[in-house]
């Protein structure tokens, strides 16, 4: 539709505007049902079934960074950290500042967690001291 204003063909880009304002009539009762069923599935723990419906819903609308953020939050929820961090990795491409910040916040604090639950190594010298 734009393409078809900077050539000043008015007429086709009322109908490819009238064409995309059809089928985004047609997502939004798909989009709120969807909503719906991340939210319920949420509220009764049925995870799998509520990452199912986030995951259609990054299918129809790609560039919504508020879904990948909620696929995280799902996985979070479910004890699953490592996984919400690829769930907002997922979601960088949109340059959100919000994903970039909250990817950035839990990267950081796995790693923090990663560094307190690694074993302490004992103090070994690097090669074997020769006793007599």
């Amino acid at each position: 539709a734009l393409l078809a204003l900077e050539r000043r063909d008015l007429q086709r880009a009322f109908e490819e505007a009238g064409r995309s304002l059809k089928r985004a009539h047609h997502l939004a009762p798909q989009r709120q049902a969807l909503t719906l069923r991340v939210e319920l599935a949420a509220a009764l723990r049925r995870y799998t079934d509520a990452e199912e419906a986030v995951e259609r819903l990054i299918s129809l609308e790609p560039a919504e960074p508020l879904h990948y953020d909620r696929l995280a939050q799902l996985s979070w929820e479910r004890g699953e950290p490592e996984r919400a961090l690829k769930a907002l990795e997922r979601g960088l491409h949109l340059n959100n500042p919000i994903i970039t910040q909250r990817h950035r916040a839990l990267k950081a604090h796995l790693e923090r967690l990663q560094e307190r639950l690694t074993p302490l190594q004992p103090a070994l010298p690097s090669r074997p001291v020769n006793t007599p």
